[in-house]
């Protein structure tokens, strides 16, 4: 799942989201957030067209209720 789509399900600027995070960064395991390579990026627009302008985070599943929770408090 991509930073911006979790942030516009939740109805907040992915800024607002990527802040919680880095807030309560201990909160969370190494693997949490993590970018791309190029090669991973050039497979998935290859895949999926509406990839092509993505830049930010991509969030792994793993604690993903907690990053709601902290997106709801702020």
């Amino acid at each position: 799942m991509l930073d911006r789509d979790l942030a516009g399900l939740y109805g907040v600027a992915t800024k607002v989201l990527n802040q919680a995070v880095r807030r309560n960064i201990k909160r969370f395991p190494d693997d949490f957030m993590f970018r791309l390579t190029a090669s991973e990026k050039n497979e998935l627009v290859a895949n999926c067209d509406r990839f092509r302008m993505l830049r930010g985070k991509k969030i792994s599943e793993k604690k993903l209720d907690e990053l709601v929770q902290l997106i709801r408090k702020a």
